[in-house]
């Protein structure tokens, strides 16, 4: 390996490497961060990039942001941050926003936000979109909404919106915003068929939240199956938008929900669940009362994470590759801002675990 060259003992600055070229530190700074406005000849590109490469110098963030006329900061904005990084798919999905970036030379911002009331809420993304250094803003699902439409509009910055549960349309009007949201149906339509053909024919759906993009999709599923499914067969265990403070612990909560839940619930041979930490609840819960699950009653999870734990059959949403979209969405929106937006679908998959399996009695 080459050794690194050292001035005095210490790496080469920004002003040596000037010094050694011949040319000023403005002309260093803006030919090593890429400039691609700035005119230089061959020769002097190539001699700073060899003096460069020689003594090993790195430019620093703040030089390259000058030259660019960036900063090299995305934003990502989390509606509950103690929920959110606790989150093992969140963990997921951050991670693989953070190894993007990289590889585009940015840095990930995270802000919390309070949302224990949309007008709190959006008094303090206002706040952060006119004061924040950043070249692009991610935003987390439940954290826009109409009255931020001049904030981004004055602001000129870009943003990726993920996962929000609403209509396209509600947004598709707002500047700069792109709409990334899941397509649920291929996912919905394989976890139903997946149950049909082990012979389920009462499935109860425990959603959080009202999750009408998944039930909508479910719903077509059905219409698709001739499965019979009504609005008796949804319970609403847990809706964090109403729910604050957040519960301590997702998992204990959903058990207790179970505890209460059960005597309507012990009807249905299959138990759908669209979160990801109160599934496990659930699971708990019939473990703990004797009941084989896989065998005695079949359950579906959401979001396919493994860090939960394998074998739960589930809904796959597919973090990296939404992580992956997101980088590269925004990347695409720093870098042609007069374009217009459009609305980014990521299809859900299906992932089969052991959680289910046939239906002991087909309940009619």
């Amino acid at each position: 390996m080459k050794k690194t060259k050292l001035i005095n003992g210490k790496k080469a600055t920004l002003r040596d490497i000037a010094e050694m070229a011949g040319v000023t530190q403005s002309t260093v700074s803006r030919i090593l961060g890429g400039n691609p406005h700035f005119s230089a000849s061959e020769k002097c590109r190539q001699k700073i990039l060899n003096i460069a490469e020689e003594y090993g110098y790195q430019p620093k963030l703040s030089a390259k942001s000058l030259a660019m006329g960036k900063s090299y900061n995305i934003n990502l904005l989390l509606g509950n941050i103690a929920r959110d990084l606790t989150n093992p798919s969140t963990a997921i999905l951050i991670d693989t926003i953070v190894r993007e970036l990289k590889k585009n030379h940015y840095n990930l911002v995270i802000t919390p936000i309070t949302v224990s009331d949309i007008d709190t809420m959006t008094r303090e993304v206002r706040k952060i979109l006119g004061s924040a250094s950043v070249d692009g803003t991610i935003i987390s699902s439940g954290l826009l909404n109409k009255e931020l439409r001049a904030e981004f509009i004055s602001n000129r910055i870009p943003a990726v919106l993920l996962d929000i549960h609403s209509l396209q349309e509600d947004f598709g009007r707002l500047p700069f915003i792109y709409h990334l949201a899941y397509d649920e149906y291929p996912g919905q339509e394989k976890m139903l068929k997946h149950l049909m053909d082990l012979g389920h024919k009462k499935i109860a759906y425990i959603t959080e939240g009202d999750c009408a993009d998944i039930m909508s999709a479910f719903r077509m599923a059905a219409g698709k199956y001739a499965f019979k499914f009504s609005d008796k067969d949804i319970f609403q265990f847990y809706d964090w938008r109403q729910h604050s403070p957040a519960p301590h612990s997702l998992q204990l909560y959903y058990y207790r929900k179970m505890e209460e839940m059960w005597h309507i619930l012990k009807d249905y041979s299959a138990l759908v669940c669209t979160s990801q930490i109160g599934v496990l609840g659930i699971i708990e819960f019939l473990k703990d009362h004797g009941i084989n699950v896989g065998k005695d009653i079949s359950v579906v999870g959401y979001g396919n994470c493994p860090e939960l734990g394998a074998g739960i059959t589930s809904v796959d949403k597919l973090w990296v590759e939404t992580g992956k979209t997101a980088v590269k969405t925004i990347m695409h929106a720093i870098d042609h801002p007069d374009e217009l937006v459009t609305h980014v679908k990521i299809p859900t998959d299906f992932y089969i675990g052991t959680s289910t399996g046939k239906a002991e009695i087909s309940v009619p």
